[in-house]
């Protein structure tokens, strides 16, 4: 299947009323690809997935790890994959990737119910493994990167696309703006995020209901203060506090507490970088996709003279080879 035959189908599948969508993939497709329903050409899209192949010269079996509803696999199938295996830890998304890809009849892209810490593959069973937009939402500590190094054969390499640059002063602006939302923000800021009720919140509901002798002023406060916290770590912040023993550490800096998933981690590249060669990578820290795919004047010049551009962006790639 060519690239150019998805972006045909994909052009059928934006035409569908938001009812089709619900009933044949899932509710959130809508929000999550909105602006192609709205018209925007889907070009784009497949132009980040040709940059990916270009960057990387997978032609074997990939996996995409946080591969969401899927969209973008298909995509690194038409332009030269031999096969995509995404996974996700979230049911709805994977449910609804595999109603896409059987709705659009590929075979050679399917989807997996799966942790990044515990990957139900073999050693050195794929050529590349993908992680878009996923490291920022990893803990700091994850073992993800050791599973990636695992399930690649030797010689095969390993991309991360991320765009919370911890160097980049506006990446780091943006992303304590979206915590703070995610945290405390209205109604209505969350619906655009996705989230029914915010953190702080969520927090609240765990408190009054396992702390019956607190009372509401003091169940809000600890809502604000277990900020970073597992529902689960609660009672320990209580016990620490109550003996004057150390609390446990913050699981991270924004983080839903009752199904630990983390709203964007801020990343060093070359950090994380050298994360990855302790692990036994060999490793590149490279200009944004976006450079590649979506070419200009600009960002010809940033990528000439890139590393010294990393803090003009949030974007970043790293690629990691297996030797």
């Amino acid at each position: 299947m060519t690239d150019s035959a998805i972006v045909s189908q994909f052009a059928n599948v934006f035409r569908m009323s938001p009812q089709e969508v619900t009933e044949k993939i899932d509710a959130d497709f809508n929000r999550y690809f909105g602006r192609y329903f709205n018209g925007e050409p889907f070009d784009a899209y497949v132009n980040h997935a040709r940059a990916v192949i270009a960057e990387t010269g997978w032609s074997g079996r990939v996996l995409d790890v946080g591969c969401g509803f899927g969209v973008f696999d298909i995509c690194l199938y038409a332009s030269g994959a031999s096969s995509v295996t995404g996974t996700d830890v979230v049911p709805e998304k994977v449910t609804g990737a595999t109603r896409l890809v059987e709705l659009m009849g590929i075979r050679s892209v399917d989807f997996r119910l799966a942790i990044g810490e515990h990957l139900p593959f073999s050693e050195g069973e794929f050529d590349g493994v993908l992680m878009k937009d996923t490291v920022s939402h990893l803990p700091a500590n994850t073992t993800c990167y050791s599973e990636a190094f695992r399930v690649l054969r030797p010689g095969g390499s390993m991309l991360i696309v991320d765009d919370r640059n911890s160097l980049a002063p506006r990446s780091v602006w943006r992303t304590k703006k979206l915590w703070e939302i995610t945290e405390s923000g209205s109604p209505e800021e969350l619906a655009q995020r996705g989230l029914r009720t915010n953190l702080t919140e969520q927090r609240l509901r765990y408190i009054r209901g396992h702390f019956p002798e607190l009372s509401e002023a003091a169940c809000r406060k600890l809502a604000v203060e277990t900020r970073g916290y597992l529902n689960s770590q609660i009672a320990e912040f209580v016990k620490a506090r109550e003996t004057g023993s150390k609390p446990p550490e913050r699981y991270a800096q924004c983080i839903n507490p009752e199904n630990g998933m983390i709203q964007e981690r801020l990343i060093n590249p070359f950090g994380l970088a050298r994360e990855l060669r302790a692990i036994g990578f060999k490793t590149k820290v490279l200009p944004p996709l976006d450079w590649r795919a979506e070419p200009s004047t600009t960002r010809t010049v940033a990528r000439a003279l890139w590393p010294t551009s990393t803090v003009a962006t949030a974007h970043f790639q790293i690629l990691a080879t297996r030797p």
